[in-house]
């Protein structure tokens, strides 16, 4: 019997780590609205021609942004996806500022917001982007950071911003599961110096990747964090996010979602 429940236990964990049910309920759903109008659908056929499309990473094409970033694999197939469909721009060495590569990419996906574009843009010149432009290599570089890793450049920012501003009792701060909350629990009773001397390097690290931290969001490994910081003594947020986008381990465990089969 309790081997029974620890096989059921490691099934749902292996379903969870590789988001099986997500894929399983879209393309249900994807039947469901298909056969509305082609009611002779086989739905085999139509069940197999999807899954060898998700495992070829193909079925991201023309997707809605919330079904794009719901998993680290389908975050991974769209960055290869705008990779491939445009890395000839990156042989001319052009230059486009962010409205157009923005545009690039809502040819794949109508919906991608702007945002993201102009952040990676951001990252990596450190200047308003309104006008400025980069070439497609480093777009490509900051922007799959940025994109793969949303939630951990979000924390990131609220976390160095936090410094930025007076010390704050954390009981002004919202509860993330991403924010650890010991360097500033204290806040109120800290000056404003002592405050700056406790956001170190290894606070950052401490902050990103708390001990009660549930592993949902997706993060660059801690060893290659502690890598990035290990010989620094203050760090801000631009210099910490770019060291992370050029890293290569980063950059491989972003190409790692994707070549790891689903099925």
């Amino acid at each position: 019997m309790a081997d029974a429940m620890n096989l059921i236990s490691e099934d749902e964990q292996y379903l969870r780590k590789h988001h099986l049910l997500t894929y399983v309920e879209d393309g249900v759903a994807q039947l469901v609205r298909y056969k509305e109008e082609h009611p002779q659908v086989n739905p085999n056929k139509f069940l197999h021609d999807y899954f060898t499309s998700v495992h070829k990473g193909n079925h991201i094409l023309y997707r809605e942004y919330s079904f794009v970033r719901e998993t680290p694999y389908n975050r991974s197939c769209f960055i290869a996806m705008f990779s491939r469909c445009f890395h000839h721009l990156g042989e001319k060495k052009e230059l486009f500022n962010a409205k157009e590569y923005h545009s690039l990419l809502t040819l794949i996906c109508a919906d991608f917001p702007p945002s993201i574009v102009e952040d990676a843009i951001r990252l990596f010149l450190g200047e308003d982007v309104t006008d400025l432009s980069i070439i497609f290599s480093d777009f490509l570089m900051a922007f799959q950071f940025r994109f793969f890793y949303d939630e951990f450049v979000e924390d990131s920012k609220y976390i160095f911003d936090a410094a930025k501003s007076n010390p704050i009792s954390s009981r002004s701060i919202p509860a993330t599961e991403n924010f650890l909350t010991s360097a500033t629990s204290t806040g109120e009773n800290l000056s404003r110096e002592e405050y700056f001397a406790q956001n170190t390097p290894i606070n950052i690290v401490n902050q990103l990747y708390p001990p009660s931290d549930s592993g949902r969001k997706l993060k660059p490994s801690i060893v290659t964090i502690q890598e990035v910081i290990a010989d620094s003594m203050e760090i801000d947020c631009r210099q910490f996010l770019i060291s992370l986008a050029q890293n290569v381990h980063v950059r491989n465990e972003i190409g790692y979602k994707r070549r790891s089969k689903l099925l």
